[in-house]
């Protein structure tokens, strides 16, 4: 096996445990009755708020 062809193999490999783990939180979020769509927004807005140096706080539970 060349050194690409394992590089390939490796980068399949872990999208393939990606998609397993993505799976997971889905299903957890989905048991708790959220969903995955709600947590990726909400990823989104803090990492603009972390580009825009608008994150301060205690870190409280809001």
């Amino acid at each position: 096996m060349t050194l690409k062809e394992y590089q390939q193999y490796k980068r399949v490999k872990l999208a393939k445990e990606v998609s397993v783990a993505f799976l997971s939180c889905s299903t957890l979020l989905n048991d708790a009755g959220s969903q995955f769509k709600n947590i990726a927004m909400n990823i989104k807005k803090l990492k603009s708020c972390m580009e825009r140096h608008k994150i301060s706080g205690s870190g409280d539970n809001r």
